[in-house]
């Protein structure tokens, strides 16, 4: 199996180079889902972290759901909100209810 880092850094670099939010989440998924390369949560943090910096919703929900379930080494989930909200702003739909879910948990991280 290719080493993840190698992998994902070929796969449509002009897109990514061109700032499409899109394209720059993908390696992010891949590398969370081991497709076609290892499974490596927190290098999908520090990528879907950049695609969600550039716009792209799915991403600014997925890092918002890797902050609140810890999966890629840390648990934070204020910082969770904070993407949740952040989502929600964006259009993506399923961010809402996550964030809902993680204030009834935590009422101290409603703004």
């Amino acid at each position: 199996m290719v080493r993840a880092r190698e992998r994902v850094t070929t796969e449509a670099p002009a897109r990514r180079g061109a700032g499409d939010p899109g394209a720059m989440n993908m390696p992010g998924l891949r590398l969370l889902a081991g497709l076609g390369c290892e499974r490596d949560p927190a290098e999908a943090l520090v990528r879907g972290e950049r695609a969600g910096e550039a716009g792209q919703a799915e991403a600014m929900f997925g890092v918002g759901m890797l902050y609140e379930t810890g999966e890629a080494g840390l648990r934070d989930e204020a910082r969770a909100a904070r993407w949740y909200r952040r989502a929600v702003a964006a259009g993506d739909t399923q961010a809402g209810s996550r964030l809902d879910a993680l204030l009834r948990r935590r009422p101290d991280l409603r703004e």
